[in-house]
């Protein structure tokens, strides 16, 4: 119902550089106890070159721009999980919902569908290059920092406040070490960010407002004044939609071909990866076929393993 080609037909970005990651803190990083952010497992590695936001227990939310698709590995906490579906918002903006192969992951976030999003401060997290060297202003002031390695991607966090709202846009500058709006750990978009999101924590439970989208540039240091990103809530309807029509059945370990039984037709899809022995996080145990013992192989124990699931 909800499939479509996948297009990126944004004009305002042609003076805005796609954000692929994330440069930190003047102030300082957060330390490795930092507890006022979501958990990591809500924030995903989208193949080698953006990010992804956990939305159900087998959906990612990420824009577009970036490429990618049905067969992309996207890594959360380590674990790699194939795209095997995805949907595109049907008048081709920059977001798209994708389903991911074998994944039951319990640490998504739900959207944040209000449209107050002016004032309010937010954690942005991203799969990046992080911070590279730092950059000064004419009275030697720390300001900010360049990209680090374009070919490398950590996960980041930082704050911002939404200073702009539009109809599907939001907008947040970033404020120099001193000024009286910056946030504790004021952060701005670089290399490999796209797809990340904006956070809010309401009630103890944390919501995504935005993925990241793009990035102003003030000079060739690449140090970026605006963040953009998607407006989650003008989207809201047509992605609860998407996720209601794929909900279905929490992902068993079995169920090879998610049909949402383990029975013969998961026992043939074992035999099509039988000895296959690269199994491991990076190809989600050969897409859920090494699933007992977790042995790195296809074999007679994971054989054994289906048969018992096919009886139960």
């Amino acid at each position: 119902m909800y499939k479509a080609v996948c297009l990126f037909l944004c004009a305002w970005l042609l003076v805005v550089v796609p954000a692929w990651g994330l440069i930190l803190h003047p102030a300082g990083e957060p330390g490795a106890d930092w507890s006022e952010r979501p958990a990591s497992s809500a924030l995903g590695k989208w193949g080698s070159n953006a990010s992804c936001v956990v939305i159900g227990r087998n959906l990612v939310i990420t824009t577009t721009h970036q490429g990618g698709g049905v067969g992309t590995i996207v890594k959360i906490e380590g674990v790699g999980y194939t795209v095997v579906e995805q949907w595109c918002e049907p008048n081709g903006e920059d977001i798209r919902v994708a389903k991911l192969g074998h994944a039951n992951l319990p640490g998504f976030v739900p959207l944040f569908t209000n449209y107050n999003e002016v004032g309010k401060t937010v954690v942005i997290g991203g799969w990046g290059v992080g911070r590279g060297e730092e950059l000064l202003d004419n009275s030697n002031n720390l300001i900010g920092y360049t990209w680090g390695n374009s070919g490398s991607m950590f996960e980041r966090w930082c704050t911002n406040k939404v200073d702009i709202a539009s109809s599907g846009c939001l907008v947040a500058d970033f404020d120099i070490l001193g000024a009286y709006s910056a946030t504790e750990y004021e952060g701005v978009l670089a290399d490999h960010d796209s797809g990340g999101g904006w956070f809010i924590n309401i009630g103890g439970i944390w919501r995504v407002m935005g993925l990241n989208q793009g990035v102003d540039r003030l000079d060739e240091s690449r140090f970026g004044e605006n963040n953009y990103a998607i407006r989650v809530s003008s989207y809201a309807k047509w992605i609860n939609e998407v996720i209601e029509a794929n909900s279905g059945c929490d992902y068993r370990a079995g169920d090879l071909n998610e049909d949402c039984v383990v029975d013969i037709f998961d026992l043939l899809k074992l035999a099509e990866g039988w000895l296959q022995s690269d199994c491991g996080p990076g190809n989600n145990y050969c897409e859920g076929a090494d699933f007992e013992p977790w042995d790195g192989v296809v074999d007679l124990g994971d054989y054994v393993s289906l048969i018992r699931a096919v009886a139960n």
